[in-house]
C-alpha cells in the first residue's frame, strides 16, 4: 500500500513540474513574439523613412528636369537667334564686320 501512496503523491509533483515548464516556455514565446513585434515596428519606421526619402528624391528629379528642360529651350532659342543674326549679316554683305561677328561669337555667352 505504501508504494501506491508514493506513486499517488509523486504524480501531482510531476504534473506540477510539467505545468511549470510549459508556462515558462509559454512566457518565453510571448517575450520572443513581443521582441519580434517591436523589431517589425522599428523596421517599418525605417522603411517608411526610406520611402519618404525616395519619394522626395523623385520629386526633386522631376522638378530639376523641368527646370533643365526650360533652360535648354531658352539656350536653344538664344543660339538660334544668334545664328539667324549672323546669317542676316552675311546675307547683307557687311564684309569684314560679318567675319568679326562670327569670330567673336561665343555660344556660352548667349
Amino acid at each position: 500500500m505504501n508504494a501506491l501512496v508514493t506513486v499517488a503523491a509523486a504524480i501531482p509533483v510531476v504534473t506540477c513540474q510539467a505545468l511549470t515548464r510549459a508556462y515558462d516556455a509559454r512566457d518565453a514565446a510571448i517575450v520572443r513574439a513581443q521582441n519580434l513585434a517591436a523589431a517589425v515596428k522599428a523596421r517599418r519606421a525605417e522603411l517608411d523613412a526610406l520611402v519618404a526619402e525616395a519619394h522626395a528624391a523623385v520629386v526633386a528629379v522631376h522638378v530639376t528636369t523641368g527646370v533643365w528642360a526650360e533652360a535648354m529651350r531658352d539656350h536653344a532659342a538664344a543660339v538660334d537667334g544668334a545664328a539667324t543674326d549672323m546669317w542676316r549679316m552675311l546675307d547683307a554683305g557687311l564684309g569684314d564686320m560679318s567675319c568679326d561677328a562670327i569670330l567673336a561669337f561665343d555660344p556660352n555667352a548667349v
